[in-house]
């Protein structure tokens, strides 16, 4: 019995190219954060909205990571913009109503900067990883009925 390479799991970049991309989204992301505190002043909201987010975009960008691979691409797809959307909406809504004194500090503001960027960030590091992902081969059925 032959196993499969570990590498092959996150093809087309290989772990490394995984791994490099997400230390580059995580770093966007806290650089975006230390820029609200440095900006609004409040250091503990904005690292915290920093890493409520980079929570939701760890398990999103990790899932994407899993799914890699054809057969498991939209279910990663799927679950991982539902962990990267409801987490840091979810944890923000709760710690707010938690702490009422975020909300005056605009805790759920930081959070969706801080949120849009690492999107924007994740965006730029996975589409062309997706674009390098080869097809699924067709199937001849499918293509026989398609074309008559």
């Amino acid at each position: 019995m032959t196993h499969a390479k570990p590498q092959a799991a996150f093809h087309p970049v290989g772990f490394a190219g995984w791994v490099l991309r997400y230390v580059g989204l995580s770093a966007l992301m806290f650089a975006a954060a230390i820029l609200l505190a440095w900006w609004h002043g409040s250091w503990p909201v904005a690292l915290a909205a920093g890493g409520i987010c980079w929570a939701g975009a760890s398990l999103g960008f990790w899932v994407l990571c899993w799914g890699s691979t054809p057969p498991r691409a939209a279910v990663a797809l799927g679950g991982a913009i539902l962990l990267r959307t409801l987490l840091p909406l979810l944890v923000a809504l709760m710690v707010q109503s938690k702490f009422p004194w975020l909300q005056t500090q605009g805790f759920l503001g930081q959070v969706v900067i801080i949120y849009l960027v690492g999107l924007a960030a994740e965006t730029a590091l996975i589409v062309p990883v997706i674009q390098k992902r080869p097809a699924l081969p067709a199937d001849p059925a499918v293509a026989r009925s398609e074309h008559g």
